[in-house]
């Protein structure tokens, strides 16, 4: 039976995508002695995803325990705007507790880079799970919209508004349960961190409101 260590150094190396694999044989050799870039407490195993703020590693912590740590883009951290943006939704996360929302653990920087640390959800999202095998079946549909529609609810009694719901950020976990996660367009009702301006559009044309494409400040539930 091979050590986590080392059956993560394999997976990381047989990536899909070519950028998630080391790119030197002494690289991987470090890897299978036990090295791995570290990134605070958690040390970074395989990229799962990236999106526009920025990418998302599984990683392990000191004592074995598998994490999700999502690091913003380096020239996004430039940007006082986004920043904020970044840390407030990893305060959100931090905030929230529900079973069909993702929690954070941790907000911070190291090496120059800003990280969150979340819960690793092992399965899928939704959008390569449709990708993938087409049309599912009504019960199961009608199942993941039930999911997340319990963690909208859950989000909107804290005053809370996700603004980027879409397959993307739909989890779906190992026991079938959907998981909403990224808060980065959330926003909280009764504070104005002037984020957002007036008459900005934001969130996926293809899954979000019309009147947010208007003017995404002044959305509600």
């Amino acid at each position: 039976q091979l050590s986590t260590g080392v059956a993560d150094a394999i997976e990381r190396a047989m990536s899909v995508d070519p950028l998630g694999r080391p790119q030197r044989v002494e690289t991987f050799a470090d890897m299978l002695s036990g090295y791995c870039e570290a990134l605070g407490d958690y040390r970074l195993m395989t990229e799962v995803g990236r999106g526009a703020m920025g990418r998302v590693y599984r990683a392990r912590t000191a004592d074995g325990q598998a994490v999700a740590v999502k690091i913003l883009h380096p020239h996004l951290a430039e940007n006082e705007r986004m920043l904020v943006r970044f840390y407030q939704e990893a305060k959100l996360a931090m905030e929230m507790s529900h079973p069909n929302l993702v929690p954070a653990y941790e907000v911070g920087c190291d090496q120059g880079k800003h990280f969150i640390a979340m819960e690793y959800v092992g399965g899928d999202n939704l959008k390569n799970v449709i990708k993938s095998t087409g049309p599912m079946p009504e019960s199961r549909a009608l199942k993941i919209a039930y999911d997340v529609a319990k963690a909208l609810d859950a989000l909107h009694k804290r005053g809370l508004l996700h603004r980027d719901v879409k397959p993307g950020n739909i989890l779906l976990d190992a026991d079938g349960n959907a998981r909403l996660a990224d808060l980065g367009l959330a926003k909280q009702e009764e504070v104005n961190y002037e984020l957002t301006r007036a008459g900005c559009a934001m969130g996926t044309m293809q899954y979000a409101p019309p009147e947010q494409f208007r003017d995404a400040k002044t959305v509600d539930q």
